[in-house]
C-alpha cells in the first residue's frame, strides 16, 4: 500500500477506487533511507535533518540548531524479491479482481519474477515509493524522483510515477526528495539575528550612568545590516537574507529612531547628535533599581533565493528583533555662583 492520488489499495486485496483521495499505506516495518541526509523513515512517515549554515545559522547546542522537515516523496518499506512476488500473486488470486492494470506500477510481473528467481538478487530489496499527503503519484515532483514513468491503460497518456525501484545489494535507497520551498520555510523559521551589544557615552560614576537633559549615544561596534541563513538537504538548499532599516530606542524617559549608519557611528569628540544615534533622558532613572529599560527594536527585510529555486532574491515578510539595555540616569549638580 502507498501514497497515491486517484488511486485506492492494489494490492493485498481488491482495488478500491478513490477519485481525489490520498491513501497513505499503514505503518510497516523501520528502515533508515539516505543516512547521510540525516533521514528517518518508518512506515508512512519521514522526516530530514536539515543542516544550517550562514551569519544567523542558529549556535550549536541552542534548541533551533537541529531542526527535521517533512520530505515531498520517499523510498520505504523494502520488499524481498519473493515478497514483492508473492504480493502481486495475492492481488491476483481473487477471480473478482477487476484493477489489473494498476499493478503497471509495479513494474511487470514477468521482470518481478525474473528478479525472484535470480539467485544473484536475493539480498536485494524492492523499495516503494511514498509521498506526502497532497502528492499525487501523478504529480511532476514524484515522476521526477522516481525517475521512470507508467501508463495505466495501454497507449494512455496520463503517466505515474513506477511505485518500485530494485536496490541491489550493496546499493542505498535515494535519499529522500525535499522541496526548495520547504527548506526556505525552515530557514525563514531558525534565523537568529544577534541582537546589537550596544556601547554609550557619556557614562559616569561607578553605574556607568548617564545624565538629565544630556545627548547619550548609543552604537553598536562591528554590527551588521546584513545576515543569512541556508538551509540545506544534500544538493537542495535555500538562502534567507535579512537586512536592516531601521532600530527604534525607547525607554520611560526617552527614545530615538535610528538608521544603521547612526547605529553604528561611535562616539567621538566633535560628532553631532544628529550623526549618531542618540536619547536626550528627560529625567532621573530613580525608582529604576538597574536603570530605565531601553527597548531595542528592529525590523528587517527579508528575501531568499534557491537551488534549484530563484536565483534573484524574492521578498519574504519582514522580520522583528527586540532586545533591552539598562541605561542608570543621574541629575548632575551644580553650584550657582551668579546671577545676572
Amino acid at each position: 500500500m502507498f501514497v497515491r492520488k486517484l488511486l485506492g489499495t492494489v494490492l493485498g486485496g481488491a482495488f478500491i477506487a478513490a477519485a481525489g483521495v490520498v491513501v497513505t499505506a499503514a505503518p510497516a516495518q523501520a528502515d533508515t533511507l539516505g543516512s547521510g541526509a540525516g533521514a528517518e523513515c518508518s512506515g508512512s512517515g519521514c522526516s530530514v535533518t536539515v543542516r544550517y549554515s550562514g551569519s544567523a545559522a542558529p549556535a550549536p547546542g541552542s534548541p533551533r540548531h537541529v531542526a527535521s522537515v517533512p520530505p515531498t516523496c520517499w523510498y520505504g518499506d523494502p520488499l524481498t524479491p519473493q515478497q514483492l512476488l508473492q504480493k502481486w500473486d495475492d492481488a491476483t488470486a481473487d477471480g473478482h479482481y477487476s484493477g489489473i492494470d494498476h499493478l503497471r506500477l509495479y513494474g511487470s510481473r514477468a521482470e518481478i519474477e525474473e528478479v525472484a528467481n535470480n539467485e544473484d538478487l536475493q539480498d536485494a530489496r524492492w523499495y516503494q515509493l511514498r509521498c506526502r499527503t497532497g502528492i499525487g503519484l501523478d504529480d511532476p515532483e514524484a515522476i521526477d524522483y522516481a525517475g521512470e514513468s507508467v501508463n495505466m491503460a495501454p497507449g494512455g497518456d496520463h503517466p505515474y510515477a513506477r511505485i518500485t525501484r530494485l536496490i541491489r545489494p550493496g546499493e542505498s535507497a535515494p535519499a529522500p526528495l525535499v522541496d526548495v520551498e520547504t527548506l526556505r520555510d525552515a530557514a525563514y523559521d531558525s534565523m537568529t539575528i544577534p541582537d546589537p551589544d550596544l556601547e554609550r557615552n557619556p557614562t559616569v560614576s561607578a553605574a556607568a550612568a548617564t545624565l538629565v537633559n544630556l545627548d547619550t549615544f548609543f552604537w553598536a561596534d562591528d554590527y551588521q545590516d546584513t545576515w543569512d541563513i541556508t538551509a540545506s538537504v544534500g544538493p537542495i538548499s535555500a538562502t534567507v537574507i535579512a537586512r536592516g532599516n531601521r532600530w527604534i530606542l525607547s525607554s520611560p524617559a526617552g527614545g530615538a529612531t535610528c538608521d544603521f549608519a547612526q547605529l553604528t557611528r561611535a562616539w567621538s569628540a566633535g560628532t553631532s547628535p544628529e550623526e549618531g544615534c542618540t536619547i536626550t533622558f528627560g529625567r532621573s532613572s530613580r525608582g529604576y533599581a538597574n536603570g530605565f529599560p531601553v527597548d531595542v527594536n528592529a525590523s528587517w527585510e527579508t528575501s531568499w533565493t534557491g537551488v534549484p529555486g530563484p536565483s534573484a532574491p524574492t521578498p519574504l515578510d519582514p522580520l522583528s528583533t527586540s532586545s533591552t539595555d539598562f541605561v542608570p540616569v543621574m541629575e548632575s549638580q551644580a553650584l550657582v555662583t551668579t546671577v545676572g
